[in-house]
């Protein structure tokens, strides 16, 4: 009887994951039919180097197809205290912005001005380089009152439908 009740609960366990295969192998491979041809459609999550170097190199070519500069780039700083890890902030340069993407400080060292210290370092980097502003977004449960205090205009704020606290800020300042 143990036997047959270690059969069953393994024949179930077997039939779960492949229907978990099959429902997430539909909802990562979606197929289309475009001009009689097939056409596959994949979820990825990461992509592969090989990726990045063809989105980076069509991105050029049709921004310099338009007669506008691209230069791409993305950057980071970290603040550190020796070699203990405080925060980062990241993004991309491109046209003729700065987009910042995160900025994280670990929170125990939150309110000792080292988020304030890397959007300086963030404008003096790009500062004289021919670029006109920097942007970034946030959410209302975020941090939109530190970045007016770091000097940010708001644009404009998407409201959520649901939940206040997911208004999204879209925030600018201009060098």
């Amino acid at each position: 009887m143990v036997g047959f009740l270690l059969f069953l609960i393994i024949t179930i366990n077997i039939a779960l994951l492949c229907i978990i295969y099959i429902v997430y192998y539909k909802m990562s491979n979606i197929k289309y039919e475009v001009n009689k041809k097939m056409l596959n459609i994949e979820y990825k999550e990461d992509l592969n180097e090989e990726y990045y170097k063809i989105i980076d190199t069509e991105f050029n070519k049709f921004a310099t197809k338009n007669g506008v500069i691209c230069d791409y780039k993305s950057f980071s700083f970290i603040a550190k205290d020796d070699d203990k890890f405080l925060g980062i902030i990241t993004g991309n340069s491109y046209y003729k912005e700065v987009h910042i993407s995160d900025l994280i400080i670990l929170e125990q060292y939150r309110n000792k001005n080292i988020g304030s210290k890397l959007i300086e370092t963030v404008e003096e980097y790009f500062k004289n380089k021919g670029f006109e502003n920097i942007n970034l977004t946030t959410y209302s449960f975020q941090a939109p009152d530190f970045y007016k205090k770091c000097g940010f205009e708001i644009e404009f704020i998407r409201k959520s439908k649901e939940n206040p606290k997911l208004n999204k800020y879209f925030l600018v300042k201009y060098f």
